[in-house]
């Protein structure tokens, strides 16, 4: 059982980094989910200020959650099964930064044949 909850906590810290920071359109820029926002929505300057807000209060939340959450999963691991660990994150990190990387190869070739 403590496995199991173990497994889902690692999978949820693995996970949790990309999912919260993820936009409507796919970018991972809070500053062009805001725009796609402004622009879907028609927000007044008032609102827009309060989102982003919003948006920045979660941001620090879900960090804060992250470290607790590594914190007392580190405090369960040995110190070999903690090295582990972080190169298990340092791999997904990785894995991501590659697809992002193609993602936006990929947009700025599909910009280049838009005309």
């Amino acid at each position: 059982m403590n496995r199991m909850i173990t497994g889902m906590a690692l999978t949820a810290l693995l996970v949790l980094p990309i999912s919260t920071l993820a936009s409507p359109d796919g970018e991972m820029d809070p500053g062009k989910r805001m725009d796609h926002m402004q622009r879907e929505l028609d927000l007044t300057d008032a609102q827009r200020e309060q989102i982003e807000a919003i948006f920045k209060d979660h941001h620090e939340q879900m960090k804060k959650m992250r470290e607790d959450t590594e914190s007392r999963i580190n405090d369960v691991l040995t110190e070999e099964q903690q090295a582990e660990f972080e190169g298990m994150r340092e791999e997904r990190r990785e894995r991501f930064r590659d697809k992002l990387k193609e993602k936006r190869e990929e947009r700025k070739g599909k910009d280049r044949y838009d005309d």
